[in-house]
Formats: structure tokens, C-alpha cells, sequence
């Protein structure tokens, strides 16, 4: 009887690269250093080098584990009581800190130092290729500050945590822009907000707006006549929170 062999493995692939990873990101993007510079962000320059290769080391990784273990709700408790708990993926998590670690959602507004908004951007650039998923609470958190600053009281009661980089202590603020009828023709959206007195509003019945930063504490608000932000939870009554299917960034979260 002859007796079959196993063999050790299959042929040598000589044709395929090698997987992209441990790399500075940013070194090899001459366009963006080249832009950064010009645009006045030259003092920013080592920092974003810095992140680069970060991100171009485990948070790649982190990026593909995420987006393959997307947030679950947890409507209950094991005892039956109403929670409306989202669990995210530590991967998800730990590419959200690093985001916080390194300012995307505060650095212009922390330091207004010409070019701040360029090398804001140029570092979301970076972080945005291990994984787009935690972009959307990042950039929202930076885009509502202008937007709060209107309104006094809200400012000094969130600002401080919205702009702050430790993710021990600071806060996001989540979005609520898109009706089920608009999609990203936000001109579409039915929903208007009414005064209720003491500079708080109320959004019009019937209206459902789809939010991003379901763990957020205050909301930017898209409406018809302009945009608001405000704090969605002072009622103190729970929000049920319902997820919505998604195509592409899995692993964020987003109330329908």
C-alpha cells in the first residue's frame, strides 16, 4: 500500500503585496504635508507625523475589528427593566480615545492658532483611514461649537467637557440632521422647533430624526429654517432608542 505524504503547505504567491501595515501614514502623503505647510499648519507638522504612524500600527487593525463587530442594542436588562444600553467593541472604543487623545473634536477651539483648522483637519484625515465609523461623533463634537456658543448657558455647561482631551472626562455631542424622507437632502426635513419658554424648544410632532452619537450629551439639531444644539435629556425621562441598518461604517451607532 503506498502512503500519501502531506504536504507542508501550498506554492509560494509572489504576485500579491504585503499586508498595509506598520507604516507612517502621513510621511507618505506628500500632498497632505505639502497642503498642511502651505495652508499655515507648519507648526503642526511633528504631531501629525507622530499620529501617522500611530495609526498606520494597531489601530488599523482596530479599524477592521470594528467595523466586523458593530454595536448592539440592549433594549433590557436580565431583570426586564428598560435600559436602551448600545455595547460598542473595545476596538471601537479605543479608536474613539484616540481621536479624543489628539484633539479632533477640540484643537481650533482649544488653541486658535493660525492653521489650527488645517492641521484639525489633516489629523482627522489620518485617523479616518484605520476606520470612518468614530469620524461622526469627532466631527460633530467640533462642528457645534460655534453652534452652542450661542447660547450662553449651554456653553459653559458643555464646552469645557466638549472640548476637553482626556476621554476619561470629556464629551461628544451627537447629530440629529436626517428624516427617514430626506436622507442627505437635509432641505427635505419636516421637523421645526418651537419655543417652550426658558430658552428651551420643542420639536414638532411627528417628527423622527435619525441621530448619530447615541451615547452623546448634547445634540446638533437640523431643522428647517437653520440648525440648533441643544441637550436633549433635560426632561429626565428615558429615550428609547431604537439602531438603523447601515451599508457602510458598520460599527457606529445610529438611532432610527
Amino acid at each position: 500500500m503506498s502512503v500519501v505524504e502531506p504536504r507542508g503547505g501550498t506554492h509560494t504567491v509572489t504576485n500579491q503585496p504585503s499586508p498595509l501595515e506598520g507604516y507612517d501614514l502621513f510621511e507618505q502623503d506628500t500632498v497632505l504635508r505639502e497642503a498642511v505647510e502651505r495652508e499655515g499648519g507648519g507648526w503642526g507638522l511633528k504631531g501629525l507625523s507622530r499620529l501617522g504612524e500611530t495609526v498606520g500600527g494597531e489601530p488599523l487593525r482596530w479599524g477592521t475589528v470594528a467595523d466586523r463587530n458593530p454595536p448592539v442594542l440592549r433594549t433590557h436588562d436580565r431583570f426586564g427593566k428598560r435600559i436602551d444600553e448600545v455595547e460598542f467593541h473595545p476596538a471601537w472604543t479605543d479608536l474613539l480615545r484616540l481621536g479624543i487623545r489628539v484633539e479632533i473634536p477640540s484643537l481650533p477651539w482649544r488653541d486658535p492658532a493660525p492653521g489650527g483648522h488645517v492641521v484639525r483637519a489633516a489629523a482627522f484625515m489620518l485617523l479616518a483611514q484605520a476606520e470612518a465609523g468614530v469620524m461622526c461623533p469627532l466631527s460633530m463634537t467640533y462642528a457645534s461649537i460655534p453652534t452652542i456658543r450661542q447660547a450662553p448657558a449651554l456653553s459653559a455647561e458643555w464646552e469645557p467637557r466638549l472640548l476637553d482631551p482626556d476621554p476619561g472626562r470629556s464629551a461628544l455631542c451627537g447629530m440629529a440632521m436626517t428624516e427617514k424622507q430626506g436622507g442627505s437632502d437635509v432641505r427635505a426635513n419636516a421637523t421645526r422647533a418651537e419655543p417652550a419658554g426658558d430658552g428651551a424648544y420643542a420639536l414638532n410632532q411627528g417628527a423622527r430624526l435619525g441621530g448619530g452619537g447615541v451615547r452623546a450629551g448634547p445634540g446638533l439639531a437640523g431643522g428647517r429654517g437653520g440648525q440648533g444644539c441643544g441637550d436633549d435629556h433635560r426632561d429626565g425621562q428615558p429615550h428609547p432608542v431604537g439602531l438603523r441598518a447601515r451599508v457602510g461604517g458598520r460599527d457606529a451607532a445610529v438611532r432610527g
